[in-house]
Order: C-alpha cells, then sequence, then structure tokens
C-alpha cells in the first residue's frame, strides 16, 4: 500500500475513533476532568415523578458517590452505550453505607441496586446486585427471573477495598466489593442502559416510614473486557490513533 493510500486510512480511523463512543464506557474511573462525565443523573418520587434532589458527585476525586435526602424515592447514576460484540463481562467496584443496622431499621430499609437494560428484542433486563443492611449482598437477586424469565447470568463478587477516599458512617453497616457479570450472548451488540440506583425509603419521598438513617453508595472502576483485554473508552482510542498518524506523518516527511 502507497504512502499516500495509507495516510487517508489511518485519517479516516482516527476520525471514526474521536466520532465513536460505541462500545465503551466513558469515564469509568470518573478521572475526566469534568464531573461525571458520560454519565446521566435521575431523581424520582416515590410517584415514580420526576424530581431535582438527590446527590451524585465526586467527593473524592476518583469515584461517583450517591446520596439522597428525604425527598428522593430513587436516585440513580446512568450510562447508555452499546455492547461490543467482543465484550463478555461487565465489573464496577462498589461501596454502602447506612447509619442502620440489622436491629435498628424498620421493615422497610434504604437499599443499593444495579441493573443492566437493553432496548432491543423484549427489553432485557438483568438484575446484577442488591445491597441493604439486612441481607448484606446479594449478587444476581433475580436469580434467574429476569425479564424475559429464565435469563441466567452469572455474576461474581469479590472482596477489595473501596477507593480510601469514600468515607462511610461510623457504627453503621458497610460494605464493599467487586462485581463481574458475564454477559449473556443476547445483549451483546445492543444499545443498552448500566443504572446504579440508590433508594431511600424516609420521608415525603419515600414510603413515609419511620427511617431516621442516612445512605450512600459509591462506584468505581467500570470496565467492559473481553477475555482477553479491557476495552478501551473513546478518548483511550481517539488518543492512540492519533499517536499512530503523528508517527506517520513523522516518517512521511522523512
Amino acid at each position: 500500500m502507497r504512502l499516500t493510500q495509507r495516510f487517508v486510512l489511518l485519517l479516516a480511523l482516527v476520525t471514526v475513533a474521536i466520532r465513536s463512543d460505541a462500545g465503551v464506557i466513558t469515564n469509568g474511573t470518573f478521572d475526566d476532568a469534568t464531573d461525571l462525565a458520560g454519565f446521566t443523573v435521575v431523581g424520582e418520587d416515590f410517584f415514580f415523578a420526576p424530581i431535582s434532589a438527590g446527590t451524585v458527585s465526586e467527593p473524592g476525586g476518583s469515584f461517583a458517590q450517591l446520596q439522597n435526602d428525604n425527598a428522593t424515592f430513587l436516585l440513580q447514576l446512568q450510562q447508555e452505550f452499546t455492547v461490543p460484540s467482543v465484550a463478555s463481562t461487565l465489573s464496577f467496584d462498589f461501596a454502602f453505607s447506612t447509619e442502620g443496622s440489622p436491629s435498628t431499621v424498620g421493615p422497610v430499609i434504604d437499599a443499593f441496586s444495579v441493573n443492566l437494560k437493553s432496548r432491543s428484542g423484549l427489553d432485557d433486563l438483568l438484575d446484577i446486585l442488591v445491597v441493604d443492611a439486612v441481607v448484606g449482598v446479594k449478587i444476581d437477586p433475580a436469580d434467574g427471573s429476569e425479564i424475559p424469565p429464565k435469563r441466567a447470568i452469572d455474576v461474581s463478587l469479590e472482596s477489595v477495598a473501596f477507593d480510601p477516599g469514600f468515607s462511610g458512617f461510623t457504627g453503621g453497616t458497610d460494605f464493599f466489593g467487586r462485581v463481574s457479570v458475564d454477559l449473556p450472548s443476547e445483549v451483546l451488540g445492543d444499545e443498552v442502559t448500566l443504572s446504579f440506583n440508590l433508594i431511600d425509603v424516609d420521608g415525603p419521598g419515600g414510603f413515609g416510614l419511620p427511617d431516621p438513617f442516612a445512605t450512600i453508595a459509591a462506584v468505581d472502576n467500570i470496565t467492559l473486557t473481553s477475555s482477553s483485554s479491557v476495552i478501551p473508552e473513546p478518548a483511550s482510542v481517539a488518543t492512540w490513533s492519533l499517536m499512530l498518524l503523528g508517527t506517520t506523518l513523522r516518517r512521511r516527511r522523512r
């Protein structure tokens, strides 16, 4: 292939890499200069009406933290992306802390959950994780009964420490770990929404039941991996392509 043809091909690859964010998690380590870049925040009250309350922030500078405020029943941190056909495993670190304990919380308690929703076919919903003060950490809470039914998924939990910048509640209940889920073939190549959900049952925004306990949750290091490597973020792909283009231009000038 002539050098001019190579240059045109590389330029096209760079353009595609810069313009396309399909198939990758954007800002999965929350290191972008813009807080929560690539993510959206959704709040709902008990009647599922949109509400601008609750807080999602980056207090440690390198992870996302969700905190409700007695007005928001459901606080969600979401990202939409296209799962590439080579992707096999979705992983993330999480932290959960509540002032309550199994002996002090009421019959309905605050919780943190994670799910993945596909927009193709029958609108698959994969329940990945649920955490609360009583049950603790339960992976694959639907246990193969996702929508549609009998959609078994393989979820694993690894005991790892979270970012030291995360500050839980003294004397409460804390859980940490890294979760990995092998994505079923039905969602490969699909457009999906990954959602991290903090449920707050107290106050007028929740069930209105006595629950004076504050609850927070955090996520970090969200990745998609193939069997051999981590799929790069859009910025990483673009940077690599630009470096390759620069190398080609230098060789051409010689």
